[in-house]
């Protein structure tokens, strides 16, 4: 699915554009995971899916190691 003026206006979404659960949605998608050089945490970008299917969408997110847990940073969702 291209994100576009025209997914706004879908009329097959009367709802509009919509966040799908990642094990409802349909096709293949992308995730890139790189580990920081330092340990620290890693960097992660993910397909992002819309309608049931994954979109041109890309989420670019941090993961940051904080003891147990992790910090979880979105920095980005852009068309990729």
């Amino acid at each position: 699915m291209n994100y576009c003026q025209e997914s706004e206006d879908d009329s097959n979404h009367k709802e509009g554009v919509l966040f799908t659960k990642v094990k409802e949605t349909k096709g293949k998608y992308r995730t890139d995971v790189i580990k920081f050089d330092d340990g620290s945490g890693y960097s992660v970008e993910h397909d992002v899916p819309l309608n049931g299917e994954w979109s041109d969408l890309t989420a670019q997110f941090e993961f940051i190691e904080k003891g147990s847990e992790f910090e979880v940073i979105l920095h980005d969702i852009h068309i990729l």
